[in-house]
């Protein structure tokens, strides 16, 4: 597939590399000096709004009342990983979907899927990784300056579709500040249990009037590395009992987990028009991925994807409406699963997502903003596993979000309304007919924040959410190989409802700072996918993937069909998530500029319906951790984190192998860093970063595939990163 704009692209990371390669030719280094934390591209992104706070009234994490977690700078240097679930799931109440090295979606307090919203620079993201785990997110870490997460209902401003919470990943392609000169990064990794072999690298430049932007990465990985065999030996006994099948280079591999290599690179241009009271940006931007599904050992992933953006703001109205903000994404995909070179199915994905936002003078003591959206969405499978037809998404919305401060109590509260139109066209597969809903959809929130002393503050929040049902669970009709499920939609199912309270304290000042929450999430219609039993038997049906039509809860009928799956449908039932999240920082010893921290994380999560625990939740996490800063730039951390086992699992009328318990792990990483300045004042940052150092065998419980691809082995991987 031809990229256009990957010549270009290249071309900057090259010009970001040159610098280096002539100073190390010429011998022309300067001494080290001490460097600030925040290089001057850190800065910049720090100024940037929080996903959580649409007013940008709030000065820092401290002042928002939603729970927020930020990534970027070293610490993001330090955390990224070849996908963004994977990036992200050390953040209290984060967890990751775990499809092997190369797809991985977060999970937020146990909601997953179309349920946790995933944002480029504000806008929609628009692939298929909502729809199947084992279809990766469009974008790179490699290519991310910051990642925003608010962890629980952010509808309010995103949507029914964010009930679960945001990831905002920030990449500065559209230039949101000016600048004069040139600036830019380059970074280079090398290593791991991956063997990963990765470059990016950006450049800005700017007149005052004008800034542009360039950027290029690319990522190559091998087999990963993994302690003794993939089978767990639990689904081993399976096996040995005639129970469940694997294949015979599942069976055969020892320490690397078959077809886990990747290759992928990218790139985009962008750039910004500044004046007096605002700004005007556009960007494109061009992905391309082929990687192994690791569940089918034979099965590759081609894909593909280009977004094109605009963003802007107009400051100073000087009227009622004070400021007025837009931001657009759109984007074209398509993945190609191809088993043993030949292309069985194809999935293409496209759709836009149209925002602004109008502040409007103060009423009062109120401050705020009304906002628009609209969003459209396409999704359709074909070739052998096709098991939904193409359907088409469009919402229209209009929001409020407010703010007031009564003495030191600070409020936030509002509403959105969201008109959601799903279609399908006839199925072929099946023989469905057309179909399409509508639905109506309110949702409102408010929370606060209150400064119980100084430096401490209690933070609550208060949501209603609905959301419409998707067009996979809305129209799926098929066998979904990734699942090892035969998954049949539900055209009647209605609105998803939910309320949910959260409730927080933080600390700020003194030796430890942290904050410690506990939240409740009610739904009333919590759509999920249950086990189709035959009432006459008692047994789970199954469903044959070739002649549709054969369906049986005898396993004398089915064993014959080497393409049948249980039968799962999506149904609408009563569920509860509830859970506690701690993390906190105690600064243990200080001197002469250096100092020593220590560190503690702690979240857990339960789910349940119907006295039934809900499958694939997160089990509970600790960890302790300590960290090293020296002024002259060196950083040094080591934590260890306890992964509880996770036995609460659904029953199932059949013993499956993607519904057994996991046993818990202790996992222990350490890295450290140094920043330095050299070659014309460039700031530098090398470091070393080990995984897994007791090589542990470690198994995602979220993930479809935990019995056949446990977590990576004992590694570590180099890195060099230039910021000038």
């Amino acid at each position: 597939m031809h990229h256009p704009l990957r010549p270009a692209a290249l071309a900057v990371a090259c010009a970001l590399a040159a610098p280096g390669l002539i100073y190390a030719q010429t011998g022309n280094t300067q001494a080290a000096a001490p460097v600030p934390e925040a290089t001057p591209a850190e800065i910049q992104l720090k100024a940037i709004v929080v996903t959580a706070d649409p007013l940008g009234s709030g000065s820092d994490l401290f002042d928002l009342a939603p729970p927020v977690s930020v990534m970027d700078g070293r610490g993001l240097v330090l955390k990224r990983r070849s996908s963004l679930g994977e990036t992200v799931t050390d953040l209290p109440g984060v967890s990751s979907t775990g499809f092997g090295p190369n797809a991985s979606r977060p999970v937020i307090r146990g909601l997953d899927g179309d349920r946790v919203r995933i944002l480029q620079n504000g806008a929609g993201m628009f692939d298929a990784s909502a729809a199947s785990p084992d279809h990766a997110v469009t974008i790179d870490p490699l290519a991310i300056d910051r990642i925003e997460v608010v962890r629980g209902p952010a509808a309010l401003l995103y949507g029914g579709n964010a009930v679960g919470g945001v990831v905002n990943v920030i990449d500065g392609r559209i230039p949101q500040a000016r600048m004069q000169g040139v600036g830019g990064a380059f970074e280079q990794r090398l290593g791991g249990p991956d063997g990963e072999r990765g470059v990016s690298g950006r450049i800005d430049a700017g007149n005052g009037t004008f800034v542009i932007h360039g950027d290029a990465y690319g990522r190559t990985t091998s087999q990963q590395q993994i302690k003794g065999s993939p089978v767990s030996s639990r689904l081993q006994d399976m096996v040995n009992s005639g129970q469940a099948t694997v294949t015979a280079i599942q069976r055969d591999a020892h320490g690397r987990l078959p077809n886990s290599d990747q290759r992928s690179d990218g790139g985009a241009l962008g750039g910004s028009f500044f004046w007096d009271k605002g700004y005007a940006g556009v960007s494109a931007s061009d992905m391309s991925t082929n990687y192994g599904t690791v569940g089918e050992p034979t099965v590759r992933i081609d894909m593909a994807s280009k977004r094109y953006d605009a963003a802007g703001e107009i400051r100073d109205l000087g009227g009622f409406i004070q400021s007025i903000k837009f931001k657009y994404g759109a984007s074209e995909y398509q993945h190609r699963e191809i088993n043993a070179g030949v292309v069985g199915t194809t999935f293409r994905s496209s759709g836009s997502d149209a925002r602004v936002e109008l502040q409007h003078a103060a009423i009062g003591r109120l401050q705020g903003m009304i906002g628009f959206q609209s969003t459209v969405s396409r999704l359709v499978a074909e070739g052998d596993e096709a098991f939904i037809p193409f359907n088409r998404t469009a919402g229209t919305a209009v929001f409020a979000y407010e703010e007031m401060a009564l003495g030191a109590l600070r409020l936030n509260f509002g509403g959105r309304y969201e008109d959601v139109k799903v279609r399908a066209d006839p199925f072929a597969a099946t023989g469905a007919a057309a179909n399409a809903r509508g639905f109506g959809l309110r949702s409102g929130g408010v929370g606060g924040i209150y400064p119980l002393a100084p430096g401490y503050a209690l933070a609550v929040n208060g949501t209603y959410t609905e959301r419409a049902p998707s067009g996979t669970e809305l129209y799926a009709d098929g066998p979904h190989a990734a699942t090892q499920q035969f998954q049949i939609g539900n055209r009647n199912l209605g609105i998803e409802r939910s309320r949910a309270i959260d409730f927080g304290v933080r600390k700020i000042s003194g030796a430890f700072t942290g904050s410690a929450g506990v939240f409740i999430n009610k739904f009333s219609d919590y759509i999920q996918l249950s086990p189709s039993i035959d009432p006459a038997t008692g047994r789970q049906f199954y469903r044959d993937g070739d002649d549709r039509s054969v369906q049986s809860s005898n396993p004398a009928v089915w064993a014959g069909y080497g393409t049948a799956r249980p039968q799962f449908n999506f149904t609408a039932v009563p569920a509860t998530f509830r859970g506690a999240e701690f993390e906190g920082k105690y600064r243990a010893w200080e001197s002469r500029g250096q100092r020593v921290d220590l560190t503690g994380r702690v979240d857990m999560v339960r789910a349940s319906s119907n006295g039934q625990p809900l499958a694939r939740i997160a089990p509970a996490r600790y960890t302790i951790g300590a960290e090293y800063q020296h002024p002259v730039g060196l950083r040094a951390g080591i934590d260890a984190t306890r992964v509880a086992a996770q036995n609460r699992i659904p029953t199932y009328p059949s013993v499956l192998a993607t519904n057994l318990p996991t046993d818990g792990y202790t996992m222990v990483n350490a890295n450290v860093s140094y920043r330095f300045r050299a070659f014309a004042d460039t700031a530098w940052d090398v470091f070393l970063r080990a995984n897994n150092l007791l090589n542990v065998e470690a198994r995602n419980h979220l993930s479809f595939l935990k019995e056949v691809a446990p977590l990576p082995a004992r590694g570590v991987q180099i890195g060099l990163r230039g910021s000038f």
